[in-house]
């Protein structure tokens, strides 16, 4: 009976089988941190760039990808660009704020 433990109700519960659950969220928390990866750095002209699409995709109404960093991931943020919000550094694209300052790339 030692491969059995009691819990809440009066189920049983295999002990290994609820290690490799344990063990699959240890791996899992591994990978997600091998794609941990730091801030690019961007050069002036690289923000200058991303200035001028940034307003030809607002005036135009343009569909956007915007490459984001956060937490050490980039994610996709799609849509159009709706309001640009100068004194906060926000984007609000289809109702979704952004932080301008975390963006990395910008796709038209």
């Amino acid at each position: 009976m030692d491969n059995y433990q009691y819990v809440d109700r009066k189920m049983m519960k295999w002990v290994p089988f609820n290690a490799l659950l344990e063990h699959s969220d240890y791996l899992k928390a591994m990978l997600d941190g091998k794609e941990l990866r730091e801030k690019p750095v961007l050069s002036e002209d690289q923000y200058n760039e991303l200035n001028y699409k940034l307003e030809e995709s607002y005036i135009n109404k343009y569909a956007v990808t915007l490459i984001i960093y956060e937490s050490g991931l980039l994610k996709r943020v799609k849509g159009v660009i709706s309001l640009i919000d100068i004194n906060n550094h926000l984007l609000f694209i289809d109702g979704t704020a952004v932080e301008a300052t975390k963006i990395i790339e910008i796709i038209v």
